[in-house]
């Protein structure tokens, strides 16, 4: 019962919500605005004419507001943010590659420079040999000429190709078979060590091809170099200095260190030097020096 009482008062409650309004206010409302109406163009119309036409001018857009007031980036704050963050991106990225490009000097130097020091610790503590003044002397029908080589340095050394000559040449300041130097396909029968601090001799023999000079003066297996001894007449040519004896040669090892080195040496027989070691250093100074030997190669 209670429900149904609600009930019939909301229905009673919003049937008078939902009734329309009445129409005769709007009506009087609608006369009064007519009235306000006409008496408002009764007094426009009474109105001067050019104060009528200055109001309207003035309720008219003119589009004098954008041409008085136009976009300047110079003067819009976001833009010009844009623009120096653009700037300072670029500048940053110079920056950044002069820092790679000094890095990379950096690196090089660094690199290089512990390349130089561990060629100088290698040297150090490699292979040197030294070649002694050699002596002329006698053995039975051949004269000869012997020589000390020396392992000066920390390391063993390993004797892989020597080749020494002894000759008879007319200048007093070559030997008259240089091309010696160049020779790259003789090889002694095995390899020699010789570890640091010890000395070794080598020897060598004025041969019958003393005057020769290339491969010829070195011989072949089928015509090899014979030994002979020096004549009276020559010593004596020896000794007016109208011919000089040469012992010149070559010896490349390598040192524990894998390198290849060249020992060369040219020197020249002094007769006025009565006791050993009668030979002295002469020739060009690229025929007496130690250098890291590098092999032609074969073409």
């Amino acid at each position: 019962m209670l429900f149904i009482l609600i009930f019939i008062a909301l229905r009673f409650d919003i049937s008078n919500y939902a009734k329309p309004p009445d129409i005769q206010p709007v009506a009087l409302h609608e006369q009064n605005t007519d009235i306000k109406t006409e008496n408002a163009d009764s007094q426009v119309s009474k109105a001067p004419l050019h104060l009528a036409a200055n109001a309207l001018d003035e309720h008219q857009p003119t589009g004098k507001c954008c041409a008085e007031h136009p976009y300047d980036p110079r003067e819009d704050t976001a833009y010009r943010t844009y623009l120096w963050a653009t700037i300072a991106g670029v500048a940053g990225g110079f920056i950044g590659i002069f820092i790679l490009i000094c890095q990379s000097i950096l690196l090089r130097r660094s690199v290089e420079a512990a390349h130089k020091g561990a060629d100088a610790l290698m040297d150090s503590e490699g292979a040197v040999l030294k070649i002694d003044e050699g002596a002329l002397g006698i053995n039975g029908a051949k004269s000869r000429v012997s020589h000390r080589i020396h392992n000066i340095g920390r390391t063993i050394a390993t004797i892989i190709t020597a080749e020494q000559a002894v000759q008879l040449g007319a200048s007093p300041d070559s030997p008259p078979n240089p091309s010696l130097y160049e020779e790259t396909e003789i090889s002694i029968p095995s390899e020699f060590y010789l570890p640091a601090g010890e000395h070794t001799g080598v020897t060598n023999y004025l041969s019958d091809r003393s005057g020769l000079t290339g491969k010829e003066a070195l011989g072949t297996l089928e015509q090899p170099v014979v030994a002979r001894l020096i004549t009276d007449e020559e010593y004596t040519e020896l000794t007016k200095r109208t011919k000089t004896l040469w012992s010149y040669g070559f010896v490349r090892y390598r040192d524990v260190f894998k390198r290849v080195y060249e020992l060369r040496y040219c020197q020249r027989f002094e007769p006025n030097m009565a006791m050993p070691p009668n030979f002295i250093v002469a020739g060009p100074p690229e025929f007496n020096r130690l250098t890291r030997y590098i092999a032609k190669e074969k073409h």
